[in-house]
C-alpha cells in the first residue's frame, strides 16, 4: 500500500521539525556551556601557575572518557549512514515511521562530537596556563557530551526497538537470496 502524497509530505516536516528542534535546543546548550567557559577563561589568564596532581589527574580523566564518547560517536554514526545508504530493506509495512528517530539521533551525535571538540580546546588552554583548578568547564562539557550520546542512544534504540516489535509479530518480510 503506498502512501498519499499529504502522508509523505507530513512525514518530511516531521523530519525536518525533528532535526531543526532539537539542532537548535543542543547548539544552544553547547553555546551556552562554552561561552561561560570562555568568561572563566578570561579570568584563569591572569592565573598562571601550578596545578596540583588531583586537578591534572581529573582533567585528563574527563579528556580520555570524552575521547571515549567521541570514538563511540562516530562508531554509531557510520552505522546510521549504512543503514540509510542499504538498498536492500526488509519489508515491513509502515517502516519509513521508524527511521524518524534517526535524525534526531544523528543532530545529538554530531553536537557531542562537536562538545568533544570544545573540551578539547578547553583543556589545551588549561594546560597552557598550567592550571587546572577549573577543571569544571571540562566537567561541564563532558555532562553535555554525555547527556547528548545517551539522548542519541535513546532515539537509536527506538529505531532498533521498531523493527525487533514488528519482526516479533512476524510483520517483515525476508529477502530471497535468488
Amino acid at each position: 500500500m503506498s502512501d498519499t502524497k499529504g502522508v509523505i509530505i507530513f512525514r518530511i516536516l516531521v523530519l525536518f521539525a525533528l532535526t531543526i528542534c532539537f539542532g537548535v535546543w543542543a547548539f544552544i546548550g553547547l553555546e551556552k556551556i562554552r561561552s561561560e567557559n570562555e568568561k572563566r577563561q578570561e579570568c584563569a589568564e591572569e592565573i598562571k601557575g601550578e596545578t596540583n596532581v588531583v586537578e591534572k589527574n581529573t582533567a585528563d580523566a574527563i579528556l580520555k572518557q570524552s575521547e571515549q564518547f567521541q570514538s563511540w560517536a562516530v562508531l554509531i554514526l557510520t552505522g546510521i549512514v549504512a543503514l540509510l545508504i542499504t538498498t536492500k530493506v526488509h519489508q515491513t509495512p509502515g517502516a519509513q515511521w521508524a527511521y524518524l528517530p534517526l535524525a534526531p539521533a544523528i543532530v545529538f551525535l554530531v553536537t557531542a562530537l562537536n562538545a568533544g571538540w570544545v573540551l578539547m580546546k578547553t583543556y589545551t588552554f588549561l594546560l597552557s596556563l598550567n592550571n587546572f583548578s577549573d577543571f569544571s568547564s571540562l566537567a561541564n562539557l563532558l555532562q553535555m557530551q554525555s547527556d547528548l550520546f545517551l539522548y542519541a542512544i535513546i532515539c537509536v534504540s527506538l529505531f532498533a526497538g521498531w523493527f525487533l516489535f514488528m519482526i516479533v509479530l512476524g510483520r517483515v518480510k525476508t529477502f530471497d537470496l535468488k
